[in-house]
């Protein structure tokens, strides 16, 4: 009677990291404020807080000039997170994942909800033009981004 083959386990792969380096063109903020009639969120109000930008890839060379639609929302949980990090009970994976396939180019995190507001208004006055992304490398189309750097000039030859 013939053995049977037993299935190796793969070892996890190691994440290889890299820079996503992106030039803001455009932006647009928006808030709702209401009454909360759903079941699904705690308190007597519901808020939404997000900041779309748009804008070019200019590095890694796999994502340049690669026009983009990226889409931040506001968290006031990740606030508590930063003021108060004993009362958080979970560990975040990211703080967003971009999305490189075929045509489209996208990504959607979060910020601490006090922070956009800051974000905005930086925005608006010019200080801040660019956005470079840490995080793992393209794998299978996407990318879990951990850091997220706004400056008004980066050169990515730096990086």
């Amino acid at each position: 009677m013939a053995k049977k083959q037993r299935k190796r386990r793969r070892r996890p792969r190691e994440p290889e990291y890299q820079s996503y380096i992106f030039r803001i063109e455009d932006w647009e903020p928006s808030y709702m404020f209401a009454l909360n009639r759903s079941r699904h969120f705690e308190g007597p109000y519901w808020e939404h807080l997000d900041l779309s930008l748009e804008g070019v890839f200019l590095s890694p060379d796999k994502a340049k000039d690669r026009r983009a639609s990226l889409k931040l929302l506001a968290d006031r949980r990740e606030t508590r997170a930063v003021t108060d990090p004993e009362s958080c009970d979970w560990k975040p994976l990211c703080v967003g994942t971009l999305t490189i396939r075929g045509d489209r180019t996208d990504y959607l995190g979060s910020l601490p909800y006090d922070a956009m507001w800051g974000l905005i208004g930086l925005l608006s006055c010019g200080a801040i033009r660019m956005l470079d992304f840490h995080g793992q490398a393209l794998y299978r189309g996407e990318a879990k981004i951990e850091t997220m750097h706004f400056a008004r000039d980066i050169d990515p030859e730096d990086w």
